[in-house]
């Protein structure tokens, strides 16, 4: 390997790795050090394809010239979000947010299909993958069998509708059906691989990683990534042509047969982990025999395959019906019950979800409300109490933020992309149609790592040569076909360079905004460990460098005085004005200030936008009537009085909706809506209050 290729990969493989690590790049602070990483790498690009067209021959410019026409969807998308700052957005912050993680895809993108077309340097990205191959299957397994630590990387449950065994491996993205997405894509990826793979060298490398990810994909008891990866195997089928679909069929047969053998020996260990008695050296030296005993078996396969054993295609059918009787045979029967039928409630729970998520759509079909608009929106809107931070469907979360136009435009940019790796090299479609139909059933959009996956798997597919057609062309070539090279005019010499300085513009400022947001986080992470006026200063530091931030100014807001806090609180209403943490707490600061009519309308809002939170119900009737009983001891009887009203009608509203959800049917992830026996008290206490200063004001009953 030379050097250019060691760089290629191990940039890569730290990139993708690091992202997995950092919990899928899930939490936007995760991100904000990589973004900017990306935005420096993708102006170097531009720069440097800049001044190729001045030292090269125009007609060499050619290959370079459209770098940025290929990767400007992403950056259209980014675009979206920016101009949501002009309409009235839920939440600034979030569409900002939204905003500079796509200017960090399309730069990720951008500096991949720039690698990919030097010399052989595809070859960088392919070794880049398999090292996140490797760092998240053999990193996930681990976790389940107790040989390395990381938070929540396995996910135990007693509800038999989320698991069949009571724990799920969930990875470094703490979160099962994600890991399953992923470990899905390489699956299909390293069967291709393996068609291509020349040496025994190549083959013994993939074969050491595709049985351990098949094993960690049915750990992880995700149905959804098991029909994503059927629909990629059912893709193979179609793409990888006559002599491919026989060792394709083989080679995935093998897999999940080894992969159901090694699972009924492997499923006790992440289950048993807390307890103290499981010997997991002993069950850790069965696996690893195991798995030499499959990959034996694997070799054995590939050896009598190039000795021509199955070379009819009644034989490799046979052989594919006896991998997937053998599949189906050996999984325990209660995965096999999980595989065939039963506890579908998550259905019925998705259901609703799209139902609401419907509902908000409604409310701003065409450009949409910008970033973090589910996140913020679902409490106001759901039918029944239920938990989902996520609309669990990448497509119709991005619906929901861009509106019908914004979401053409996504739309644009796959076909765009998928119609490039059709041209180039069909079995790039594979590992994306997997990603990409299992986002459709849930929310691995929200996760850095998908598209930066995704468009690893692109670049490498349009600048790699088909394992069909070895030899058919040079790289360079195939990404000179891509785009569309030739001598170019004086004309588009003028827009290119108008392009190219537009982008190094727009991605300086993303990197200002990164730094400025990066700056943020480190000061909040700089007040969580300090106290008193270091704190304070801290946060208000944080405050400044990111005023949009809804999480700082709810930090800062205890430190400061009543009176401050209610003008600090109000500020964040200008950049999320729907809020209800920032309602609520400036409710609670205008109770606190004595200010009855302000403090009523700011807590009925902020339960509006979440009524079916029954600890904040119960605390707004106690908040009024404490306030009430405040009120009439300093003498104000007629502010108590108003303040008791207010509590009485908060506590008659939570009283109807408790009805209304006693006669619902319940859901797995119930919130527990339910009226409590605090709320009643409390509510009792101003109904005393009022009959004490003026019963006429008692409603009857």
């Amino acid at each position: 390997m030379n050097i250019r290729l060691a760089y290629a990969a191990l940039g890569v493989g730290v990139v993708l790795s690091y992202a997995v690590y950092r919990y899928g790049m899930y939490f936007d602070v995760s991100l904000y050090r990589l973004e900017i990483i990306l935005y420096v790498l993708a102006i170097s690009v531009i720069l440097a394809i800049a001044v190729s067209g001045f030292v090269m021959p125009l007609n060499h410019l050619g290959k370079y010239r459209n770098v940025l026409l290929v990767t400007c969807a992403p950056f259209l998308i980014s675009a979206c979000y920016v101009i949501q700052f002009a309409g009235t957005p839920v939440s600034m912050l979030g569409s900002l947010e939204q905003a500079l993680r796509w200017a960090a895809y399309g730069a990720f993108l951008m500096v991949l299909l720039f690698i990919g077309q030097i010399g052989q340097s595809y070859k960088g990205i392919e070794f880049g993958l398999h090292g996140a191959g490797v760092f998240i299957g053999w990193g996930s397994l681990a976790g389940w069998m107790g040989w390395s630590t990381f938070p929540d990387i396995v996910m135990y449950t007693g509800d038999e509708q989320l698991s069949s065994v009571g724990a799920r491996l969930a990875g470094f993205f703490q979160y099962p059906n994600m890991l399953g997405a992923v470990l899905s894509a390489f699956l299909v990826w390293y069967w291709l691989r393996m068609l291509a793979a020349q040496t025994w060298r190549a083959f013994l490398f993939l074969m050491a990683q595709v049985i351990p990810v098949g094993l960690t994909l049915l750990l992880t008891e995700s149905r959804g990534a098991w029909v994503a990866l059927a629909i990629g195997w059912a893709a193979g089928l179609l793409l990888t042509g006559r002599e491919g679909r026989k060792k394709w069929i083989l080679y995935s047969g093998y897999t999940m047969a080894a992969a159901a053998a090694l699972y009924r020996n492997t499923v006790g260990a992440g289950a048993g982990i807390a307890a103290v008695d499981r010997d997991m050296r002993a069950e850790g030296v069965t696996l690893f025999v195991l798995l030499a005993a499959c990959f034996a078996g694997f070799a054995v396969l590939r050896f009598i395959m190039l000795k021509g054993g199955f070379d009819g295609v009644w034989r490799t059918s046979i052989c594919g019906i006896a991998c997937a009787a053998a599949f189906v045979t050996l999984l325990p029967a209660s995965i096999q019950g999980r595989l065939g039928g039963g506890h579908y409630e998550t259905a019925g729970a998705r259901r609703l979800f799209y139902e609401d998520a419907w509902r908000l759509f409604k409310e701003a079909p065409w450009f949409g409300r910008g970033g973090d608009v589910w996140r913020l929106q679902f409490l106001r809107i759901q039918q029944q109490p239920y938990v989902g931070n996520e609309v669990h469907s990448g497509y119709l979360d991005m619906l929901l933020e861009l509106g019908v136009i914004g979401f053409a435009l996504f739309c644009i940019m796959l076909t765009m992309l998928l119609l490039r790796l059709w041209k180039l090299n069909r079995e790039g479609l594979i590992p994306a149609v997997v990603l990409l139909s299992h986002a459709a059933i849930d929310f691995d959009m929200a996760y850095g790592f998908y598209w930066l996956l995704l468009f690893a798997f692109i670049a490498y597919f349009v600048t790699a040569p088909s394992f069909r057609e070895p030899f058919a062309r040079e790289p360079s070539e195939a990404f000179t076909l891509m785009l569309r090279g030739g001598a170019l005019r004086s004309s588009r010499i003028a827009v290119s360079v108008l392009a190219a300085t537009l982008a190094v513009v727009l991605l300086a400022a993303a990197v200002y905004a990164g730094v400025r947001l990066d700056g943020a986080r480190q000061a909040r992470e700089a007040a969580s460990a300090a106290a008193g006026a270091a704190r304070e200063s801290a946060l208000r530091a944080g405050l400044e460098a990111n005023p949009y931030s809804t999480r700082i100014r709810l930090d800062l807001a205890p430190l400061a005085p009543p009176q401050e806090r209610a003008e600090l609180l109000s500020a964040g209403l200008r950049y999320e004005p729907q809020s209800a943490l920032l309602l609520w707490e400036l409710g609670r600061t205008y109770a606190e200030l004595g200010d009855v009519p302000q403090a009523e309308e700011l807590l009925r809002e902020a339960l509006r936008l979440d009524r079916f939170d029954k600890a904040k119900q119960t605390e707004a009737v106690q908040l009024l009537t404490r306030l009430a009983l405040e009120l009439r001891d300093a003498g104000r009887q007629a502010d108590a009085r108003l303040a008791a009203q207010a509590a009485l009608s908060l506590y008659g509203a939570y009283e109807a909706l408790d009805r209304e959800v006693q006669a619902m049917v319940r859901l797995s992830n119930d919130r527990r809506f339910e009226l409590t026996a605090a709320a009643r008290t409390a509510a009792e206490l101003s109904r005393k209050l009022l009959e004490q200063t003026d019963p006429s004001l008692i409603k009857p009953e």
